[in-house]
């Protein structure tokens, strides 16, 4: 998203801190997952800082390609959030992978959603077309994918008890 006038800094200065605030409050409410509140805090921050810096060096004027890394980027950490944080669920690799990528993609037609009301209210500068639209719906939804692929599987490897492990095998 390119910040071009005042109205979206305002939004984003207010929405964004909202959010991660409300998602922070909601998660430390409940005491098994407080630990998940920090690492989705960190996630988010992290988020917020590439696309700030990305403004900051006007990467989204200067380099191409800045806003579909970015886009890729996001919801690889963002969907990989999300199944971190359903990861004591106990739910299998597979059920964690499905809904990941669910969230990941309802996400980013959210977000392009938000991004075309913006627009439509006369805020100038974002340059959305039909074709930056559904680039950032595969590049999300892929990023997305892969986000809750590697990070199921991360889980899944972490949880499987090692050899050495087994009780029974001691002394042979």
């Amino acid at each position: 998203m390119i910040i071009t006038d005042g109205s979206t800094a305002i939004l984003l200065a207010i929405g964004i801190p909202a959010f991660v605030t409300l998602v922070i409050a909601a998660l430390s409410s409940r005491p098994n997952l407080r630990d998940a509140a920090s690492v989705v805090a960190a996630i988010a921050t992290f988020l917020v800082v590439l696309d700030l810096l990305g403004n900051l060096v006007n990467l989204f004027d200067t380099m191409k390609q800045f806003d579909d890394v970015l886009h890729f980027v996001n919801w690889t950490f963002l969907v990989a959030a999300l199944v971190l944080f359903m990861a004591p669920a106990g739910l299998a690799r597979w059920n964690l992978v499905l809904m990941g990528s669910g969230f990941g993609a309802i996400a980013i037609i959210a977000w392009e959603g938000v991004e075309w009301i913006i627009q439509e209210m006369g805020t100038t500068g974002l340059q959305l077309t039909y074709d930056d639209t559904i680039g950032d719906l595969v590049l999300s939804t892929a990023g997305g994918v892969l986000g809750a692929l590697v990070t199921a599987s991360l889980l899944a490897r972490n949880a499987a008890p090692s050899p050495d492990s087994n009780p029974d095998s001691a002394g042979r």
